[in-house]
């Protein structure tokens, strides 16, 4: 009879790693989270991981692209279902929303302080890049519709960006929100921050055309 261990001859230990590890991140928290809780969970041996992973920042490295990879998935669907500009940045600006909403844990992996010298760690890079370089595209595609192609700038993609990343903060492992009574549903508040990001970058490109 095969068992998970048998699994891992074919070169899928890494893989079911970082799937523990996700899992874990999910369950357990951050703060919670080991090397040698991970080999429990995988049913290996403490030491079994070292072809794999230096240490347990690579492997947090590893399940952040992950993490970017899904994100990066759900914006390209998204963004298949839309052609207008307008909804194809809704889309975007959403999904990140969504996806910090649904996996808080993991979220704060990629876009907080535990994982150390991200630089050393090109694939985590990679696909940090390619989350912002869909978000840069929409952005632009958006202000070129609106006949303000001029304000294609870095700087109105962060602006966009801070807008939700704000909203996936207070969110983040909170399902019910912050502890401030909100005013709105979850989903309007989504919506009317989207809205608001909207119409602050072409407020902002009005003022760079002067």
């Amino acid at each position: 009879m095969s068992t998970r261990r048998d699994t891992y001859h074919h070169g899928n230990l890494r893989a079911e790693l970082i799937r523990c590890g996700k899992e874990l991140l999910a369950s357990e928290g951050i703060q919670n989270l080991t090397l040698r809780a991970v080999t429990r969970a995988a049913g290996v041996s403490h030491g079994a991981p070292r072809n794999e992973f230096a240490d347990m920042n690579g492997l947090l490295a590893a399940m952040a692209v992950e993490g970017f990879e899904e994100l990066i998935a759900l914006r390209e669907q998204a963004l298949a279902r839309q052609s207008d500009p307008a909804r194809r940045l809704q889309a975007v600006l959403g999904c990140y929303v969504d996806f910090a909403a649904a996996h808080p844990g993991l979220f704060w992996l990629m876009y907080g302080p535990h994982i150390r010298e991200r630089e050393q760690y090109p694939d985590l890079l990679a696909a940090a890049r390619r989350s912002y370089g869909l978000l840069e595209a929409t952005v632009f595609g958006f202000l070129e519709a609106a006949g303000l192609a001029h304000a294609r700038t870095s700087e109105l993609v962060q602006c966009a960006w801070s807008a939700v990343h704000g909203m996936a903060m207070l969110f983040n492992g909170r399902p019910l929100g912050p502890s401030i009574p909100a005013a709105m549903s979850f989903a309007k508040w989504k919506a009317s921050v989207i809205e608001f990001a909207m119409a602050g970058l072409v407020a902002r490109a009005g003022q760079l055309a002067r």
